[in-house]
């Protein structure tokens, strides 16, 4: 259950990276913009730093609207309450939505490469 969840977010994050691609004119930027997008979301407004039920609606907002948040659930069910797949679908589905999200934006945004 780990493993697809973790398969799922990376996808996801891949996804993400490829969209802020789009906006950036070197491989270089991209990896900082992305490297720097994720990371600040992922570590405030995930669950990681702080509770998600001690953060304001704002930040809860900002949290659930990236992958980090639900993969944090589903480690956190996997490793300290063994959950399974009832409990841990709908986080699931959440990251899979953001999957199918992000690669749709990076197929749309991205320009076609000369040949």
């Amino acid at each position: 259950m780990l493993a697809l969840g973790a398969l799922l977010f990376v996808t996801a994050t891949t996804g993400f990276g490829l969209v802020v691609s789009a906006f950036v004119r070197s491989q270089i930027a991209a990896i900082f913009a992305t490297a720097i997008l994720c990371m600040i979301p992922t570590v405030n407004f995930s669950g990681m730093l702080y509770p998600i039920a001690t953060l304001d609606p704002v930040s809860r907002a900002i949290g659930e609207a990236f992958p980090a948040l639900y993969f944090q659930r589903i480690t956190a069910g996997v490793i300290n309450k063994g959950s399974g797949v009832a409990s841990l679908g709908p986080d699931m589905l959440a990251i899979a939505g953001f999957v199918l999200l992000f690669w749709t934006l990076a197929v749309l945004l991205l320009p076609e490469q000369e040949r």
